[in-house]
């Protein structure tokens, strides 16, 4: 950014938050994949097919912008939407659309107390199924 002349922006200092937002998300989701890999070995299988439409579905490669005002919502139940476009808004000097960063967060943390929780467990169980 200084090689460049860009100046630093009160935006780029959310970039951080977005970054503990995404570890944490793929933290619960690899945990919550471990723990049922284990036990359902057919997960191994389809996980890797539902992580790639999950892509498609999230603003990977568009703009949420596309979508109908009305569906925006609804779509940002899906955590990535709001970390992707709080990454865009961060990094490009967009404005922040704070339901789907908020809608993200609250999303992403339940989901990680839920797949520790189910981790813990089935734990104790772990060395009978392998």
């Amino acid at each position: 950014m200084l090689y460049y002349r860009v100046p630093i922006s009160s935006g780029i200092l959310m970039f951080p938050v977005f970054v503990v937002l995404v570890t944490v998300l793929t933290f619960a989701i690899g945990v919550l994949g471990a723990s049922l890999n284990v036990r359902y070995r057919d997960v191994g299988t389809v996980l890797p097919i539902l992580l790639q439409i999950w892509m498609f579905v999230s603003p990977v490669v568009y703009s949420s912008s596309i979508l109908p005002q009305r569906l925006r919502l609804l779509y940002s139940l899906n955590p990535l939407v709001g970390i992707i476009n709080g990454f865009r808004a961060s990094l490009f000097h967009l404005p922040f659309h704070w339901p789907s960063i908020i809608i993200s967060a609250i999303v992403t943390l339940p989901l990680l107390v839920v797949s520790v929780h189910l981790f813990r467990r089935m734990e104790s169980s772990f060395d009978d199924d392998v």
